[in-house]
């Protein structure tokens, strides 16, 4: 049994750390993977939106193929998800490090990074998605009997200006209470 508080030593070496450069930029590089890594999870999750967007606005009998790969669709999903958690714990344990100061909270940082990423990712595949065979109308090509769209595909239909621009408000609104935050902690600390 060592008679060094293995509690003391980690507090210790986060305080030798405080402020370095090479701690920030570490901090910096898997923000930065950390992003990627979400934007590659918003994208995957977007293509697979796309598919059921697909299959609700084009008729049984119409085209169901997406533009993007199944691979991405399949594989991109799990593996950016999987990503983000590894290189968020590798940001948070670099980003306490670096902080020449005491930060406000682990959670907020990390999570406007995630949701930067998920939009980023949405934004490019939505310019990506298929087009339907005709605009309100599910085209029945083998027994002509078109139906007229409902609410429903309508509102699938106009994903891809919504899903992006709702992502981009919540990012926006998580980047502007972050910054709120901070200068209210700077004025309490000051």
């Amino acid at each position: 049994m060592s008679p060094i508080d293995p509690l003391q030593a980690r507090t210790t070496d986060d305080r030798d750390d405080r402020g370095r450069g090479s701690a920030r930029a570490l901090a910096v590089l898997f923000g930065l993977c950390a992003l990627a890594a979400a934007a590659l999870a918003g994208f995957a999750a977007a293509a697979v939106f796309d598919q059921f967007r697909v299959m609700s606005i084009n008729s049984v009998f119409g085209n169901w193929d997406t533009t993007i790969p199944v691979a991405v669709r399949g594989l991109g999903l799990p593996v950016g998800i999987l990503a983000t958690m590894g290189f968020l714990a590798l940001y948070g344990k670099w980003n306490r490090r670096g902080a020449a100061r005491d930060v406000l909270s682990p959670a907020v940082a990390p999570f406007t990074i995630v949701l930067l990423g998920l939009t980023i990712g949405t934004w490019i595949a939505t310019t990506m998605w298929t087009e339907p065979d005709a605009v309100g109308v599910a085209v029945d090509p083998t027994f002509s009997q078109h139906a007229p769209w409902d609410a429903g595909a309508w509102i699938l239909y106009t994903a891809k200006w919504w899903l992006p621009g709702l992502l981009t408000l919540f990012t926006v609104v998580s980047v502007g209470g972050r910054l709120a935050a901070r200068r209210r902690f700077a004025a309490r600390t000051s």
